[in-house]
């Protein structure tokens, strides 16, 4: 049974948000997202941070941060790919999206 939706018209507003996401200054993309922009094919080999390829730039409110886009295999049966970000974006991120 599929649970995950794929025609949503703003996909980033169904990315459950928790304190993870501030704490560790990444969160993993769900694999509808994964699929979507086709990530696999560019990051799927890419397991660190210090690899030029994981490289991405985010950008957040008019501005740009440094982003990494990694694979995680270790443990796992399928793949997990995550988003890494510089802290000064989850500082502006934890101020702008407030959680109760």
């Amino acid at each position: 049974m599929k649970l995950e939706r794929s025609n949503v018209e703003f996909p980033l507003w169904r990315k459950k948000v928790d304190k993870s996401l501030f704490q560790h200054n990444g969160t993993t993309i769900p694999l509808w997202a994964c699929q979507m922009w086709r990530l696999t094919e560019d990051f799927g080999d890419v397991s660190s941070r210090g690899d030029d390829r994981a490289v991405v730039t985010v950008s957040f409110a008019g501005r740009n941060y440094r982003g990494w886009v990694t694979t995680a295999r270790h443990g796992r049966k399928s793949p997990a790919l995550r988003l890494w970000y510089e802290e000064e974006l989850s500082l502006k991120l934890k101020y702008t999206f407030l959680m109760s």
